[in-house]
Order: structure tokens, then sequence, then C-alpha cells
């Protein structure tokens, strides 16, 4: 997607394609949603995993004897979905994982078997007030807690809370790393960016010659040898990125990135390179996302320090930035 908008068909092409969707929506529904499930096994890197399972083992390691293989199935059934969703938009977001957790633990049921979908199921905790959360629980999917295992799931969400904080520490000794593909994923996308023969066009949109902001990043990591689908949108980067080795985190400073971090936002992305500059596929030479011509065309326009197709640019912090997330490699 890009930055600066849509494209849109004449109408006539518009209401054409609104029959056809309304009728293709139910057959792919059911596709879609075995793909996710068959390929989310892969997503949880396993250093979280061990995390994890030893977390629930201290807690309730004597209550349930299956919480391993249960743990397990949660973060291959379940735990993707709440990454679809921004922790700070919730005051609880993380009781909301610890609750779900505890309930696949017990019952091996996900939220969404109790006829409640994961979005559905967040709204309980956009409040602050735990004992609320947990009344409105119990009156809407039916999830009921004794007031011992409200103190054990609370101390769950805490640790998951404080684990997710850790994980954005710039500490360059906190996290696995594989310097040598972020290292060719970033001098990649720097030498595309210096290369007029590439540019923007989504019609054009896998280096032929052109790339749009998704394709652009992604055909970066798949230069880097990461098996990446090159068909790639920003808005399946989430759960595609957390398939191949990357952890996600709320963007909230410049300090905290790292060479070869992915900045995300719903209709656009780009890749921090270091020294404070990201680079990206903007835009074409009409500040347009189509119709332009192959190739970059638009070298020494003002918009940009450089090129302004596909381009070495500042990188700001938040709110000067509206990219949300960030996608660390760490596999």
């Amino acid at each position: 997607m890009s930055y600066y908008g849509q494209y849109q068909k004449p109408g006539s092409r518009v209401k054409i394609v609104i029959l056809l969707l309304l009728f293709a929506i139910p057959v792919l529904a059911i596709p879609m949603t075995i793909y996710v499930v068959e390929h989310a096994v892969d997503t949880i890197p396993e250093y979280f995993e061990d995390w994890l399972q030893g977390k629930i083992g201290t807690l309730f390691g004597g209550v349930f004897a299956n919480f391993e293989a249960r743990t397990s199935e949660w973060l291959e059934n379940e735990y993707l979905r709440f990454q679809y969703y921004n922790p700070s938009d919730y005051e609880n977001f993380y009781l909301a994982e610890g609750v779900s957790l505890y309930h696949y633990i017990e019952t091996g049921q996900t939220i969404e078997s109790t006829g409640t979908s994961i979005s559905a199921y967040l709204v309980y905790f956009k409040t602050d007030n735990q004992e609320e959360i947990f009344t409105k629980l119990e009156k809407g999917p039916g999830i009921t807690v004794s007031e011992d295992e409200k103190e054990t799931i609370i101390e769950l969400s805490n640790d998951l809370k404080q684990y997710a904080a850790k994980m954005t520490n710039t500490s360059n000794d906190l996290l696995p790393s594989d310097g040598s593909v972020t290292s060719k994923a970033v001098e990649w996308a720097v030498n595309i960016a210096e290369n007029d023969a590439y540019g923007y066009c989504q019609e054009h949109r896998y280096g032929n010659p052109d790339y749009d902001c998704s394709s652009f990043v992604t055909a970066a990591y798949i230069a880097a040898g990461i098996p990446f689908r090159p068909s790639e949108t920003t808005y399946t980067m989430k759960i595609d990125y957390a398939a191949q080795g990357f952890i996600i985190f709320d963007y909230v400073s410049v300090d905290q990135l790292k060479p070869g971090d992915v900045l995300l936002r719903e209709e656009h992305t780009e890749m921090y390179i270091g020294d404070g500059h990201m680079v990206g596929a903007h835009c074409n030479e009409f500040r347009g996302v189509r119709g332009g011509v192959g190739g970059d065309q638009t070298d020494d326009h003002n918009w940009n320090t450089s090129k302004g197709e596909i381009s070495v640019t500042p990188a700001y912090s938040p709110p000067i930035s509206s990219f949300k997330w960030v996608l660390r490699y760490v596999r």
C-alpha cells in the first residue's frame, strides 16, 4: 500500500469488483483460515516458547499435567491472533493473553470456540478494573475463574507484559540475532534505492522493474535468504513476518531501532538502516501509486533527501512518525 493513498478504477469496474468479492468471500474464507492455522506453528521463536512453558510450569505445573502441550497448542492456535492488535489500545492487553492461555490449558478451547471473536473479547480489557473484567468474562463468553486462579493469571499477565517490554530493550546482547541476514537486507535495499532502474509502482511491484512499499521491504529480506511470499502486503506483514522469526512491538522512539528493523503501519512500511535513516518505496513521479514510467524518474525532487520513488530519508519518532510497529528479525 502506498503512503500517498489508493488508486481507484472507474465506477463501473468498482461495482464489478464489489460483486465479485461478495460472491468470492464465502469461498475464500475457509482456505484463508486454514492457512493461518497451518503456518502458525512456525511463527513462534523457540526461545519465547521455552520461556513461556517454563513460566507455566512454575505457575500451573502442579495442577495441569499436560501444560507443555497445551501451551504449544495455544501459541499455535490463538496467540498470533492477538498480534493483530496494538497492546497500547487496551489497559489490560496482557491480562487478555493470560486469561486466554489459562482457559486453553484448562479446557483445550480457544476464545473463539466460545463464540466470541478476539476483537470482541479484547473489548473487555479496555478498562483498568480487573475485577470488572473477570465479572464481564463470566457473563459474556462464560469464562469463570476462582479467586486463586485470578491471582495466578494476573501474575502470568504481568510476566507477559514484562517480557514484551524486555523485547523492546535496545541492548545488543538481549536478543538472539543474525547480523548477516539484517545486514544483507539493508545492503540490498540501499543498493536498489541508489539504482535509477528501479522505481515505485503497484502494477509492477516485483522488481519488474519497480516495487511498492511492502514488496520492496520483503524483497530485501528475500534477497537476504528469508523465504517470504513476494506478494506480501502491509495488511499481512505482521502475521507473515512473525512466521519467519520476527518479533513485533510498539514503535516508541528511533532510539530503540536497530538496522534491519521494519517500520510498519496499516498502509505503509519502510526499513530502518541505521544512523537515524530509513529506506523505502514511496510513490511514483506523479506522487501516485500507478501509471508512472518504469524506473526512478524523480531524481532531484525535493520532497525527499534523494530520489523520490525509492530513497533514503530521515527516520522520526512518534508522534511525528505515524508508524505503529517495529518488526525485528531475531531468529
